[in-house]
């Protein structure tokens, strides 16, 4: 968001030109951004241009947009916007040093508020073109969406604001971008990265708890779920087995509200047969399910089932969800070894793929390509069905079982943290990361690194057999591995370029990491649960320091393959007579100076938080006491605290 507020001379006191403020724990559910640029303006006459530093961010591995809040009270500047440029080597031409790309947005601001005229469009400044930008207004708020996934290699950039000859007097600005909303498919992106990169909750509070209101539904054990809309998507059967088999033909999926976990509709779909904890997929309005023998195109906004496609073998999928790219939807039918892709819209076949051996997988798709498996080989396959190449399974006694992610073809270089990012380098190809499962013991390598472009191994890695999809984020790679009554839990963090072991938790009978359970990584965090000590499921989630593997907090509940949107963590676990959808957050509204646990009361000798001092800004910019107190909160107190905080110095 771009805010402006009439700025007093004291606001001097904040002693800085420019600060860079990143927020590192979300103290709303919904609309609280996590990453602010501040930049103060100097005389306001006119005469020159205030530029903002670069902020230099890593998006690699992510297909989300960018979404952005621009607020402009008064409108003192004669334009503002802000760019997007590229601030690695890689994105330099090497012949001549310059930049290949270059966007800017924003908007042109003349007079009050009442009278601004702006542009909403991304410019090329290489050769003039622009994409529109679709926005919607709320009062004196542009609500805007940067099709940022639209920009193919443009996922390294730096933020930079640049208001040009500022005029109104001093004035502060401050752009943010916040969380994305939507968890769209199987671990956030058909490439299965599993990141957003964005806020996370610090702590294991719940926001609420639900199953399906039909007493003889269940949430599928192990399951993951999509959220779009506003609401979370969820697959559910009937009675189950202690093996996750279903015991009759009950099968749906059901919407729950993301903010409250109330149902909103229920849509009768085929059973998930074998036990499948296979995820639902989201894309355009539309939800696709993959369960049985059918895969479902329903309407997001009413359950309705807008069209089925039936397997032609007769054979049911199991565990591989539906896969989402270009208009086209990618399923399987587990025994009948068979990949199937559909048209979005019709459900109509335009091609299918045999393989050697189940097709389990999830397939992943990036940059064109779709990797998909059979147990015994690994497939490369272009957007319309034709092979570009195949591997034979690279494990010695594993199968298989799990789904691919692929990394984008740039890797860190160092370790990055918070959202200031370090080196990169372009090694010209994208990684393919894939886990096997052995029936029969866990001495052999289970985690492989593949060259995107011919299947070639790059390295590999001895860890408990598992169906684990591997996340990426920060340059690393995330998975867990162990069967309770068959091998011991644990969760490792790799270098994804390397394979150098960066961390691992203790293993130990029923640890930390499942065979069914893949991480998420968001804010710092890595969420992965504990096993419920059953063949299948989880029963207990934890957040673990995505940098050192130490445990930030743990709950007793979710554990199942995490979902996370707006700051939220979406997590199914449970016992199989009890399976639950959790939600995980921190509460709306919930902070005052003087009762916050971390503070206990200003000024007493204690240090501020960051969260703090954006919380304390937004209550002195709206005009609104503390919550929870009738105390208000004025500019002197958000200066103090933004300097006890600036120099680590106690109130």
């Amino acid at each position: 968001m771009i805010e402006t507020f009439k700025k007093s001379s004291k606001l001097f006191c904040f002693g800085i030109a420019i600060a860079i403020l990143i927020m590192t724990a979300s103290t709303a559910v919904a609309e609280t951004p996590e990453m602010y640029l501040v930049i103060e303006d100097g005389a306001g006459d006119g005469s020159g241009d205030s530029y903002s530093e670069v902020v230099n961010v890593y998006m690699a591995n992510t297909a989300e947009d960018l979404y952005i809040d621009i607020e402009m009270e008064n409108g003192p500047y004669t334009n503002a916007y802000m760019s997007l440029r590229p601030e690695f080597d890689l994105d330099m031409n090497s012949s001549t040093g310059d930049q290949d790309w270059s966007y800017t947005f924003g908007a042109d601001y003349s007079g009050s508020f009442a009278f601004m005229h702006g542009y909403m469009r991304l410019i090329n400044e290489s050769n003039g073109e622009y994409i529109s930008i679709p926005y919607t207004t709320e009062g004196s708020t542009y609500k805007i969406i940067i099709p940022f996934s639209e920009l193919e290699n443009k996922k390294y950039f730096g933020f930079k604001v640049h208001c040009s000859a500022p005029t109104g007097g001093d004035e502060t600005q401050i752009i943010t971008y916040r969380d994305q909303t939507s968890w769209n498919q199987f671990l956030n992106s058909a490439q299965h990265t599993g990141s957003p990169l964005r806020s996370a909750p610090d702590t294991n509070n719940m926001l609420w708890s639900a199953k399906p209101l039909n007493a003889d539904q269940s949430l599928v054990s192990g399951s993951s779920v999509a959220i779009a809309e506003g609401k979370v998507f969820a697959n559910c059967v009937g009675e189950i087995d202690m093996y996750g088999n279903p015991l009759g033909e009950i099968g749906a999926l059901v919407a729950f509200d993301k903010d409250t976990g109330k149902e909103i509709w229920n849509a009768t779909i085929d059973v998930a047969e074998w036990g499948s904890w296979s995820a639902p997929a989201y894309n355009d309005g539309k939800v696709f399910t993959s369960t049985g023998q059918d895969t479902n195109c329903i309407d997001a906004a009413t359950g309705n089932i807008l069209w089925t496609f039936t397997n032609p073998t007769g054979e049911a999928s199991c565990n591989g969800g539906p896969a989402i790219a270009d208009g086209k939807v990618i399923c399987s039918d587990w025994q009948g070894n068979h990949y199937y892709c559909l048209d979005e819209n019709t459900g109509n076949e335009l091609w299918n793929h045999t393989v050697s051996g189940n097709a389990q997988s999830t397939p992943a798709i990036f940059d064109g390509k779709i990797v998909l498996t059979g147990w015994n080989e690994v497939y490369c396959l272009d957007m319309d069905g034709n092979l570009l190449w195949t591997v034979p399974n690279p494990s010695k006694s594993g199968n298989l079982c799990g789904s691919p992610s692929i990394s984008d073809s740039s890797h860190p270089t160092t370790q990055l943290t918070d959202y200031i990012k370090g080196d990169y380098d372009s090694y010209g190809y994208s990684m393919v990361y894939l886990t096997t499962y052995d029936f029969y013991g866990d001495s052999n390598p289970a985690l492989f690194a593949l060259n995107l472009t011919d299947g070639s191994q790059i390295w590999n890695a001895t860890i408990q057999r598992t169906d684990n999809t591997p996340t990426i984020a920060y340059g690393n790679l995330y998975v867990s591995g162990g069967c309770s009554g068959f091998s011991e839990s644990q969760t490792f963090c790799f270098n994804a370029t390397s394979g150098e072991l960066i961390w691992s938790t203790a293993k130990e009978m029923n640890g930390i990491g499942d065979w069914t359970c893949s991480p998420t990584v968001a804010d710092g965090k890595v969420f992965i649960g504990k096993p419920s000590g059953a063949y299948v499921g989880q029963n207990g989630l934890v957040a673990l320091n995505a940098f050192t593997g130490e445990i930030i907090w743990e709950s007793p509940n979710g554990g199942g393959t995490s979902a996370i949107a707006d700051g939220v963590v979406y997590s199914i676990g449970g016992s199989a007579t009890d399976v639950t959808l959790y939600a995980f957050g921190e509460e709306t509204g919930d902070w005052n100076p003087w009762n916050d646990p971390d503070s206990e009361g200003l000024p007493d000798g204690t240090y501020i938080t960051l969260t703090e001092v954006i919380d304390a800004y937004n209550c002195f910019r709206n005009g609104t006491p503390a919550p929870g107190t009738e105390a208000s909160i004025d500019l002197t107190k958000v200066i103090d605290m933004y300097n006890a905080f600036r120099y680590e110095s106690p109130m």
